[in-house]
């Protein structure tokens, strides 16, 4: 018998497994940089990446995949039309700030695995920034980017062409492009065929050689593009390392701004930067979210950057030295106590009283010594006056013609109303009665020595009658109303007739 083999001991314990995704973890490019890739582009490249279109992926895996969720169907049901993909073009909302972008975050980062999908979008400027004017409404993109990308390997949209007041691109400083050079078409910023760097509606690249793309075609507005295209790139790469930010520090910050270059005037400031006293009074109060191009152009002209503007604790970092060299100190300090030199209210209650009590004490005044003080008028040439108002004249002219004044002629000018033709059936009494009471038989009437004005008027007359029975008198009395017609004649005669 041989000898016993010895066996090392297991340990029963339990390995845990990861969760698997249902898609590919593809992990989001250009985090924590300038160019960080778009969520839209984001579900573009995953569905390139299964070899299907963005109208199957998400029309039919993701919303077979999460109908648990609030995710909102679109046209049809997939009972009516099971073979149907259920996506349609979509705007880059989804990119956004609004619950619907949140929507998109949860469910692709639950098929995919990967966290932290929220800085592909603007979500972390939530409580900071209004979702007003964010986007563009079409498709953008930088032609010579995409065929730096197609170099690298990897082609991707960017959350920076996105943005409504970016024009340029800060990399090669081109302008951006927005319709296809083969079809002619403005793309929708998300459809079913769309493929980074392809055209989503013919499917050609839209990708040039560096230098091909056409120039910035207003080169007076080169500055400012660039600077927010910059400072707006600046802004998503401190979004992504930030996460969400304080609608407190911007107030904070903008105070303090408002502290250093306008001595705490909030209307010499706004009127410094361009923007509305009641803006930026909302902003400086936490009332209201400013829209990021606004922002963009205070920043602009402040000469702080506007990431550092939100997401900084103090605006530590910031040279105040250099900023307030191009603020003119004189405008400043006029524009700060501007409102104390206004004269009040108060005062001017306060003289006016004083002159009218000397008025009624004039006795009171001191006698001036003759030639104690002379008083010279000195001569003026011919007054001339001449009037520079409204030319009245044509004013007149011109207001019968006008729709307004066609509108109240009825009321201010009305026409006489007269009547031309037979009644439809003879009149009566009670017709004439109602006719004059009416007015309608009110007018001037007949010709020659004949002509004659007539007025009607409806009275009410009281008829007494007295019966004698058994020694007792009764009164009785009858209301009656009477027609009254008023004639005067041109020679001057005048007539009453009930």
């Amino acid at each position: 018998m041989g000898p016993e083999a010895v066996y090392g001991a297991w340990e029963a314990q339990v390995v845990d497994v990861p969760e698997r995704s249902r898609l590919y973890s593809l992990t989001p490019i250009g985090i924590g940089t300038p160019q960080v890739e778009s969520l839209s582009g984001y579900v573009s490249r995953l569905a390139e990446a299964h070899a299907l279109s963005v109208g199957d992926l998400v029309g039919r895996e993701s919303m077979t995949r999460t109908r648990g969720t609030s995710w909102k169907r679109r046209i049809f049901r997939p009972e009516s039309r099971p073979m149907a993909q259920l996506f349609h073009a979509t705007a880059y909302t989804i990119n956004g700030v609004s619950s619907w972008a949140l929507k998109w975050v949860r469910i692709l980062e639950r098929l995919t695995c990967c966290g932290h999908l929220d800085v592909l979008t603007l979500l972390p400027l939530r409580k900071t920034v209004s979702d007003m004017f964010l986007f563009k409404r079409s498709r953008a993109w930088c032609p010579q980017c995409y065929e730096a990308d197609r170099t690298t390997g990897t082609v991707y949209e960017r959350l920076l062409w996105t943005l409504r007041g970016v024009a340029v691109c800060p990399v090669h400083v081109t302008a951006l492009e927005g319709r296809c050079p083969f079809c002619h078409k403005v793309l929708p910023p998300l459809a079913a065929h769309s493929r980074p760097g392809y055209c989503s509606s013919c499917g050609r690249w839209l990708g040039k050689e560096l230098g091909a793309s056409r120039p910035n075609p207003n080169p007076a507005e080169g500055d400012y593009e660039l600077y927010v295209a910059t400072t707006a790139g600046e802004l998503l790469a401190r979004c992504s390392t930030a996460r969400r930010l304080s609608k407190a520090r911007f107030s904070r910050n903008l105070r303090i701004c408002i502290d250093r270059l306008a001595s705490g005037n909030t209307k010499a400031f706004a009127e410094l930067t361009g923007a509305s006293r009641g803006a930026v009074q909302s902003w400086a109060t936490g009332k209201m979210r400013p829209r990021l191009d606004v922002l963009m152009r205070v920043c602009f002209r402040v000469g702080i950057p506007v990431g550092c503007l939100l997401t900084s604790r103090r605006l530590d970092a910031v040279n105040w030295t250099t900023i307030t060299a191009h603020f003119p100190n004189d405008s400043r300090s006029v524009k700060a106590s501007r409102t104390s030199d206004r004269t009040r209210d108060s005062d001017i209650s306060y003289s006016r009283n004083q002159l009218m009590s000397l008025a009624r004490q004039y006795e009171s005044l001191p006698i001036l010594a003759p030639g104690s003080i002379e008083l010279r008028v000195p001569e003026s040439g011919i007054a001339q006056l001449s009037y520079a108002g409204l030319p009245l004249d044509t004013i007149d002219d011109l207001l019968p013609t006008s729709p307004a004044y066609r509108q109240v002629s009825q009321i201010l000018d009305p026409q006489p109303v007269s009547l031309n033709t037979r009644p439809l059936t003879p009149l009566h009494k009670g017709h004439i009665g109602l006719l004059s009471t009416a007015g309608l038989l009110n007018g001037v009437f007949g010709s020659g020595d004949r002509l004659h004005v007539a007025a009607w008027k409806t009275k009410k007359r009281v008829i007494k009658t007295e019966e004698t029975e058994d020694e007792k008198i009764t009164i009785r009395e009858r209301e009656q109303f009477v027609h009254e017609l008023a004639v005067a004649f041109a020679n001057g005669e005048t007539a009453l007739i009930e």
